[in-house]
C-alpha cells in the first residue's frame, strides 16, 4: 500500500512537472545560438512557392511538388551547394560536397546549416547539459528518458560546434512538423528550428519521435556582405532555392552509414 501511495504521489509530480514544464518550455524561443532568428508567421505567403510555380511555368511545366531552381537572389531558406573541385577539398574539407540551408539572412549577416553532415555522435557524446529539463532526474528515475540519450548527432558548420572548447556547443532541432510551428521558429514553409529542450519534451511526453528531428551541432556564420562576395566570386558557392520536403527529405540517412554515404 506505501508503494503504490509513493507511486501515485510520484504521479501527481509528474503531472505538475509536466505542466510546469509544458508552461515554461513553450514560452522558450529557440536558442539565440543563431543569433538573429525571427519569429515569422504562418500567415504570410511563401514567395519562394511562387517564384517556383513561375520558374517551372518558364519551363512548360506544371509539376511544382520537390521543386528546386538556381537563384541568383540569397535570402532566408536559400540552398548553398559547394562548387564541385578543388576549392574546398583544398581548404576545408567539411565543406566539400556540401549542402546548406540558409536559416537566417539580413544586413547585419548570413547563418547556415549544413543538411548533409550526419555523424557517428548521438547526444551522449556531446556536451548539451545547458538544453538539460529541470526534470530529467525525475524522468530518468521513472525510466522516462530511455532512449533520449541516443539522439543521432549532424554537423551544422564549423561555428560554435563539435570542436568548441571553451563553451557548450550551439545545438538546435530542425523538423518539419506544422502541429508544432507554435513552439519553432519558422525558416521556410515545412521547415522549422526548435530548441533541443522543447523537442525532448515532445519527446518524452509522446507527442513526438526522437527521429522526427534532426538534432544539429554548429552552424556556419557570414559577416555583413561576406556571403555574397563568395558568390559573386563564383569559385565556392551555387546558390538555389528548394522546397522544404525536398530538403529535409534527404536528411533521414541513418548516422550508421554517414561514413560509407556519399554526401
Amino acid at each position: 500500500a506505501r508503494h503504490v501511495r509513493r507511486c501515485s504521489a510520484v504521479g501527481v509530480l509528474l503531472l505538475v512537472c509536466l505542466g510546469s514544464l509544458n508552461a515554461f518550455v513553450g514560452r522558450q524561443a529557440t536558442p539565440r545560438s543563431l543569433g538573429r532568428l525571427s519569429r515569422q508567421s504562418e500567415s504570410l505567403r511563401d514567395w519562394r512557392d511562387f517564384r517556383a510555380r513561375l520558374v517551372q511555368g518558364s519551363r512548360s511545366s506544371t509539376d511544382t511538388e520537390g521543386w528546386a531552381y538556381s537563384t541568383d537572389l540569397l535570402e532566408q531558406g536559400s540552398v548553398l551547394l559547394s562548387v564541385p573541385g578543388d576549392y574546398w577539398a583544398l581548404r576545408r574539407q567539411y565543406f566539400a560536397k556540401v549542402v546548406m540551408l540558409i536559416v537566417d539572412h539580413d544586413d547585419q549577416g548570413t547563418v547556415g546549416v549544413v543538411l548533409n553532415r550526419p555523424t557517428e555522435l548521438t547526444a551522449a557524446d556531446v556536451d548539451l547539459s545547458d538544453s538539460e529539463l529541470f526534470t530529467d532526474s525525475l524522468f530518468q528515475f521513472l525510466g522516462l528518458t530511455q532512449g533520449l540519450k541516443d539522439w543521432k548527432v549532424w554537423f551544422g558548420g564549423d561555428c560554435e560546434g563539435l570542436d568548441c572548447a571553451d563553451r557548450n556547443p550551439r545545438h538546435f532541432c530542425l523538423h518539419t512538423m506544422e502541429r508544432f510551428a507554435g513552439n519553432s521558429n519558422r525558416v521556410i514553409n515545412g521547415v522549422y528550428i526548435m530548441s533541443f529542450r522543447q523537442a525532448k519534451l515532445l519527446v518524452v511526453t509522446g507527442q513526438a519521435k526522437k527521429e522526427d528531428f534532426m538534432l544539429v551541432v554548429g552552424y556556419t556564420g557570414w559577416s555583413r556582405g561576406q556571403l555574397q562576395d563568395e558568390l559573386n566570386r563564383g569559385d565556392a558557392w551555387i546558390l538555389g532555392a528548394a522546397d522544404g520536403a525536398l530538403l529535409l527529405g534527404a536528411s533521414e540517412a541513418p548516422a550508421s552509414d554517414a561514413s560509407n554515404a556519399e554526401p
